[in-house]
Order: structure tokens, then C-alpha cells, then sequence
């Protein structure tokens, strides 16, 4: 709607300023302008007022009409230098003035002759008098030729020279036939009104360059030739050779298996390949316009792994570019890193007792945080915690009340013992929580060649395995299961001894307990010895 109402607005100005030249500004006025007041604030001279009455008519400059149009020549307004600040940095950048070289800080304001550059694996984001913004990266030299302000009215004259590396501009709607925006390269000279775009030099011949818009429209023009450029086109321009027409930007590409939550300080982003593309530019920022790029990279191929940062939120920007160096729509996301402080070191833990003596155990990666954020679940999502325990041990054992089954756990470092701000959880672990049986006291005697085995019942749950061998190390054993009873009659072979041994069982859980010691037995020997 916005868009809409300043095209209508431009529309009427041309209506009822049939006259309007470009030398010459038009003021709209607002609820109680005067003609004395307009020439004070924004003329070189308050006695201009009666040159403009006499040059639009005015009847009565003291009573003028909100909404009518003032023309009044450009050569009246007051004008003067703009500055231009630096609205972020970060790396090293260095600017010559005077030709000399000076190392660019945070409070330096650019001036008129002024020149940029931009070290490389750096960043710095300018902003203008009429807070356009721009930023560069990686290389970039530009230079301020132009840079004109005409008093309070709102007009910025500002054109920049850019003689290597690449830049986004962010401009702001322009207020006035003054205002002017220019970004010239070797090859040609880009003009713009509100709008995103982006401009760069052709690395490989240094009089080519692109032109690539993502909001809004730019005008390119080449020894006396002009082309439109609208949204989602770009244009590639050399130096010496008609201009093109733009062609269609590259989508943005799609990425794979994508993470918005980052718990690890080695992270890789992949994505599906984009037709035509000859390589990938991806970049990371911590801000939504990407102003402050604090790291970004090339890649010919479809994943690239990031770098180690500090935890918190960032942008994440992938682009696809084609062989001239026409970069496509970006993709941007969202992303959370939280990789510190890293996660205990888990010693694994197959089955914890409930009378026994086992307890899940860990290792701290960071002797400066020992405390540790312990949970307990019985769903390996972790949906519904049972326990959710800050420890300052290494050590954890569960609660003789937890039911027997199978559980898992994760855990965390804490940031600080007081707080339970926490970094990422450690790699999901099981146990299964049972109970610990006893060994079974065997005995065993012969009876005219038949064996007999017995033992001690413990609980109407229980059941016994029985393993059989003629190997004391009880290889190629045979199993057998007893249910209901308390001994059992054996058939044995008269010639062979035999190794018998047995574990209790309780129906239901999947951990037996303890092997009884072997009983030898030999029936030809009438030999029958438990516990050897």
C-alpha cells in the first residue's frame, strides 16, 4: 500500500507542476507554513520568500493552503558536505584520506574524496545522510565522490565509486528532484530509489560487473544507454559492450535436513543443488538485514561446514551464483547455537540393579563447570521427564521406588550453579533398571544313574535357566528352562562329565541375575559336586 500511495503521490506532483524543472525543488505544505518560515529554515536567505511568491503566485504567503506546491530553484536551498557513518565493523578495514592511510574504527565518519577498503574476512556496514545503508565485505574499495546534503529538506546527493569486491545497498525512499543515489563501476552507473540491491565488480575482469536486485527497481546506464533492472533480476555489464537484457535471478536454494536449534560446535549445512548455479556463497550475520556479516564463505559444492562460534542467535544467508558471477535470491533463516558449555563425557551404562550397586556416571569436559543438569525418562523423546535434577557430582543412582524397565537419560552442564541455563544435552543413553537375583544354591546326587538337581525356591514369579555342558567353560552349551518346581531328574550320559549351572529368572524382566557356581557331575563315578 505504501509503494502504491507514492507512486499516486508522484503522479499528482507531475499534475500540478506541469512547470516543475529539475533544477527545482517542490515543498508541500502543511498546516500552518508561511512563506517567511519555509525561507528561514530552508534557503541560504530568508528574503528569497518574495522570489518564490512572485515566482508561484502566492496572494497571501501568510495563508497558505496545506497540500499546495512550492517550486523553488535548487540553487536557494542550503546545501551542504553529508557525512557517512559506520553503523557496524567487524575485522580490519583501513581508509586513505589525504593520502594517507588510517585504520577505520566504529566512530569515523567518511567525508567527500574519502576511500574504503575493506579487509578481507572483514565486514563494515555505512550509513548515509538519508540512512541508506550499505554494506561490504571481503576486499571491498570504494570511493565517496559526491556526497551532498540540501539543508532539512531530506535530499542526499550520494554517488560512490566502486572499484573492486561487492556490496549490498539498502536505500531509502528519495525525497526530491535533488536527491540521487549512484553507485558507478568501471562499466556502468547505477541509480537507484528506494530499493535493495546489489552491486559488484566482476573479479575476473575488473571492467565487467553485476547488477542484482532483490526490492524495488534500479536503472542502469552505460555511455548513454539505459536498462531497467526490477526485482528478482540481474544483469551482468562489461565495459565496452551493449547493455543486455536482465535475466531472471537464481532461486534460492533449498536446504536439507535443516537445524534451526545448533547444539555442537562442529555444524555442516547442506542443500539440493540449483540448475545453472556455479557456486554457493553462504553467510552468517546477527541481524535480520545482515549489516553485521561476521563470517561468510564460497563453495562450489552443496555443504560447507560453519564456523565455531560463540552461542546465540544468528542469520544464516545461502545464495546460488551463475557463471558470470550473478548472484541469486537469498535464503535466509533463523538459527540458535547452543554448543557450550559442552555436555559431560557419559560412561555408558547397560543395567543398573535396584539392589545392586551401579550408578550412572560421567566425565566434566570443563573444570570450571562441574555442575550438571541430570533428566530421566522413560521415552526416548523426553516429552515427559520423570526426573529432572541438578547435581554437582559425577555420579547418579536412581531411586530403589523407580519401577523396573528400561529408562533413558541425558545430561547437561550448567552454566552457572545457580541458574539452570544449561548448554546441549549430551547424546541419549539407556539402561535397564531390574532387579538383581541371587545364584541359585544347586544340589545334586545320583540314584541308580538318574541325576537329581535341586535348589531353593525363592518367589512364585521366579523361574530357573539351566545350561548343560560337557565343557567347563560351559562352550556349546544347552539350555533348559524350569518352571514351577524346585528340582529336577537329569538323564545323563554315563561316559561323559557333565558342568551344570543356573540363574534365576523373574517373568517379565529381561535381565537374569547371577550364575550359580557349576556343579560336576559323572554318573559312571557316582560323582555329583556342586560349587566347584
Amino acid at each position: 500500500m505504501l509503494r502504491i500511495v507514492s507512486v499516486l503521490f508522484l503522479l499528482l506532483l507531475a499534475c500540478l507542476s506541469g512547470q516543475v524543472r529539475s533544477s527545482e525543488w517542490v515543498y508541500v505544505v502543511t498546516d500552518g507554513d508561511n512563506l517567511w518560515n519555509i525561507s528561514k529554515k530552508y534557503l541560504y536567505n530568508v528574503t528569497y520568500f518574495e522570489e518564490v511568491r512572485k515566482l508561484n503566485n502566492i496572494n497571501h504567503p501568510r495563508r497558505m493552503q496545506p497540500g499546495s506546491l512550492i517550486r523553488i530553484p535548487l540553487d536557494w536551498v542550503i546545501k551542504h558536505s553529508a557525512k557517512v557513518s559506520v553503523k557496524s565493523l567487524n575485522g580490519e578495514s583501513i581508509f586513505v584520506r589525504n593520502n594517507t592511510e588510517f585504520v577505520v574504527t566504529s566512530d569515523i565518519q567518511f567525508a567527500l574524496g574519502d576511500e574504503l577498503r575493506v579487509g578481507n574476512k572483514a565486514s563494515i556496514t555505512l550509513v548515509f545522510a538519508d540512512d541508506s545503508e550499505m554494506t561490504l565485505s571481503d576486499g571491498v574499495i570504494v570511493a565517496f565522490d559526491h556526497l551532498t546534503q540540501y539543508g532539512k529538506t531530506g535530499m542526499v546527493d550520494t554517488r560512490v565509486r566502486l572499484s573492486q569486491g561487492k556490496m549490498e545497498i539498502r536505500a531509502e525512499k528519495q525525497k526530491g528532484v535533488a536527491s540521487r543515489l549512484d553507485i558507478a563501476t568501471a562499466s556502468a552507473i547505477t541509480s537507484v530509489r528506494g530499493t535493495v540491491f546489489r552491486v559488484g565488480v566482476d573479479k575476473s575482469k575488473k571492467k565487467g560487473a553485476v547488477v542484482e536486485v532483490i526490492e524495488g527497481e534500479v536503472a542502469v546506464s552505460q555511455d548513454g544507454d539505459s536498462v531497467s533492472v526490477k526485482q528478482g533480476f540481474g544483469l551482468h555489464v562489461e565495459q565496452g559492450k551493449k547493455l543486455t537484457s536482465p535475466i531472471e535471478l537464481l532461486k534460492a536454494p533449498e536446504l536439507i535436513n535443516f537445524q534451526k536449534l545448533l547444539q555442537s560446535e562442529s555444524n555442516k549445512v547442506q542443500w539440493q543443488p540449483v540448475t545453472n548455479a556455479q557456486n554457493y556463497k553462504l553467510a552468517i550475520a546477527d541481524d535480520s538485514l545482515f549489516s553485521n556479516i561476521i563470517w561468510q564463505e564460497h563453495s562450489n559444492l552443496t555443504s560447507i561446514e560453519l564456523p565455531v562460534l560463540n552461542d546465540g542467535l544468528y542469520y544464516l544467508r545461502l545464495t546460488a551464483i551463475t557463471a558470470n558471477g550473478i548472484e541469486g535470491v537469498p535464503n535466509d533463516n533463523l538459527i540458535e547455537l547452543n554448543a557450550f558449555p559442552k555436555p559431560p563425557t557419559i560412561e555408558p551404562t547397560a543395567t543398573i540393579h535396584v539392589n545392586g550397586s551401579q550408578r550412572l556416571s560421567w566425565s566434566h569436559n570443563n573444570a570450571q563447570h562441574t555442575s550438571v543438569l541430570l533428566q530421566l525418562s522413560q521415552s526416548e523423546d523426553f516429552s515427559k521427564p520423570l526426573l529432572s535434577t541438578t547435581l554437582k557430582s559425577n555420579q547418579f543412582r536412581p531411586s530403589r521406588e523407580l519401577p523396573t524397565g528400561r529408562y533413558y537419560w541425558r545430561i547437561a552442564t550448567l552454566e552457572q550453579e545457580s541458574s539452570l541455563t544449561h548448554g546441549p544435552f549430551s547424546a541419549i543413553n539407556s539402561f535397564q533398571y531390574s532387579l538383581l537375583l541371587p545364584a541359585p544354591s544347586l544340589k545334586a546326587s545320583i540314584k541308580n544313574d538318574d541325576v537329581f538337581l535341586s535348589w531353593k525356591q525363592q518367589d512364585s514369579n521366579q523361574y530357573i535357566e539351566l545350561q548343560i555342558s560337557e565343557q567347563q567353560n560351559f562352550n556349546g552349551a544347552t539350555s533348559q528352562t524350569v518352571r514351577d518346581q524346585h528340582q529336577i531328574e537329569l538323564s545323563l550320559e554315563q561316559e561323559q562329565v557333565t558342568y551344570i549351572r543356573a540363574r534365576a529368572r523373574l517373568n517379565g524382566e529381561p535381565e537374569p541375575g547371577e550364575w550359580s557356581k557349576p556343579c560336576k557331575i559323572s554318573a559312571r563315578a557316582n560323582l555329583a559336586i556342586c560349587g566347584v
